[in-house]
């Protein structure tokens, strides 16, 4: 045996491990035996890999970095048509992350050297480099997915992210996702005629907060029998056969990843103390009418009926596919979606979703209906507690079509029809 030239710190960590080598299992005090959320997440991605959700799905999305001075920097101006609860609501479930990430980098600026603090963040890609350009122009642009402070700015998800190639640092791939990420450059040469966002919405979803969108108990008998939710993509999920011990499991990840109640949530706008509390606050605004059925309404105006099948109504049939999207049938949703996400996403959905073709239907500068009174706040609770209480209210007060005086003007309200 040779004499290796190991330090006294190399000794000892060779002298341990092969004392280690021994036949015992360790002592159960040592053992880490996780419970809880904890527990649910090694389980789940266990379950993640086995069952490859990660082939289609994104799990974590890209992160880019970047050179770039602060002050240079836009915050994102909040729209008129935004609504300052939304926002609120907005950060408070998906709370701001810094992103400068505290390092200085060099980077040749118009063949100038310069040292700028590094920038990360989390988006897609939209645009790629323009070869033909002269390379000082050349960009590549994202939209960003997550609530972001640069320094003091604050940038909001939906944010058109303009980096340019001379400060481009660095891109992480998404985690999963790489057969959806292939299928949309595919959807946009075949079929999206060149639009991102409606090819992303023929793809995989990412699964980026899943646990604040979807209520449990329903991802667990998805997973067990998936159905047919989006009318856009062009594949369905397939049927993996798991055990209900796995999907519990799995869907149990989930919330535990985002750190949202579960397995069951509290769903307040089914609780007649709420009702009754909505009663009270608009009475000025129903004008003698009960609030539900007043909410009732406004889920099957003309706005939600465009795009969505409603107490088995369909809406008509696509004319433009660019611009008419078939959205998931709401019959649906009522036990699928958690109420604060419905809220967030019923008031400003690009902040949830930023190539999704539903546009701010209720925007609080032009409120849409006569509805509460012409309260755009109101129509936007009002909407999604009659999603809520969708069976309920079926049941209770039928078929129902609100036609308003005047048609509302969805293009005018801000989205990306």
């Amino acid at each position: 045996m040779p004499r290796f030239p190991f330090d006294e710190s190399q000794i000892e960590a060779i002298a341990t491990f092969v004392l280690g080598l021994v036949a015992e299992p360790p002592g159960g005090q040592y053992l880490y035996r996780p419970d809880g959320p904890a527990a649910d997440r090694i389980e789940g991605e266990r379950l993640l890999h086995k069952y490859n959700c990660g082939g289609c799905h994104i799990l974590e999305m890209p992160e880019i970095e970047y050179g770039t001075d602060p002050e240079d920097v836009f915050a994102t101006e909040i729209q008129p048509a935004d609504h300052d609860e939304a926002t609120k609501l907005l950060l408070k479930m998906r709370p701001p992350r810094q992103g400068l990430t505290g390092e200085e980098r060099p980077f040749v600026i118009d063949e100038e050297q310069v040292s700028l603090p590094v920038v990360r963040f989390r988006g897609l890609r939209f645009t790629w480099p323009d070869p033909e350009e002269d390379p000082v122009d050349q960009i590549h642009t994202f939209d960003l997915w997550e609530t972001l402070h640069i320094g003091d700015k604050l940038l909001l998800p939906g944010e058109r992210m303009v980096v340019p190639v001379q400060s481009f640092a660095g891109y992480k791939p998404a985690r999963g996702g790489a057969f959806a990420e292939w299928l949309v450059e595919t959807m946009m040469e075949r079929k999206s005629q060149g639009n991102r966002f409606l090819a992303w919405q023929m793809a995989p979803p990412p699964l980026y907060h899943e646990g604040q969108k979807v209520q449990t108990p329903w991802l667990y008998r998805f997973l067990l029998e998936p159905g047919r939710l989006r009318h856009s993509t062009v594949l369905r999920m397939p049927q993996f056969n798991m055990s209900s011990e796995e999907a519990q499991s799995l869907a149990n990840y989930f919330a535990a990843v985002d750190g949202v109640p579960y397995p069951y949530q509290d769903i307040t706008p089914r609780d007649p103390d709420y009702v009754a509390a909505r009663e009270e606050e608009y009475h000025d605004l129903l004008r003698g009418e009960g609030y539900l059925s007043t909410a009732w309404k406004a889920l099957n105006g003309p706005l939600c009926q465009k795009c969505h099948v409603i107490a088995g109504r369909r809406p008509p049939p696509v004319q433009d596919p660019q611009k008419d999207i078939r959205g998931p049938d709401l019959d649906l949703a009522a036990e699928r979606i958690r109420p604060d996400w419905a809220e967030l996403w019923i008031s400003k959905p690009t902040w949830i979703l930023p190539y999704t073709s539903m546009p701010v239907n209720y925007p609080a500068n032009k409120p849409p209906f006569e509805l509460f009174g012409s309260n755009a706040r109101a129509q936007v609770i009002g909407t999604r507690d009659a999603v809520v209480n969708y069976h309920r209210l079926l049941e209770t007060l039928g078929r129902v079509e609100y036609k308003p005086a005047t048609t509302p003007d969805v293009a005018a309200s801000g989205g990306r029809r």
